[in-house]
């Protein structure tokens, strides 16, 4: 199953390389805007993943 899943969770990865905060725009506001993206792509990619598992357990175990 490893092999039909997606890239979307991988972007939790982009919280550790979050830049320094500058004057216009707080760290805050792009820690929160980073962590929503890759909760949404972890969602995304276990949906995926459970859809694809039921494509599969049907094409294994039919009836």
């Amino acid at each position: 199953m490893a092999a039909f899943f997606p890239n979307a969770p991988y972007i939790i990865t982009d919280l550790l390389h979050l830049a320094k905060p500058v004057k216009i725009i707080p760290i805050w506001y792009d820690s929160l805007m980073v962590f929503s993206f890759a909760l949404a792509g972890l969602q995304a990619g276990m949906l995926s993943l459970y859809l694809m598992h039921k494509v599969v357990s049907r094409l294994i175990y039919p009836g």
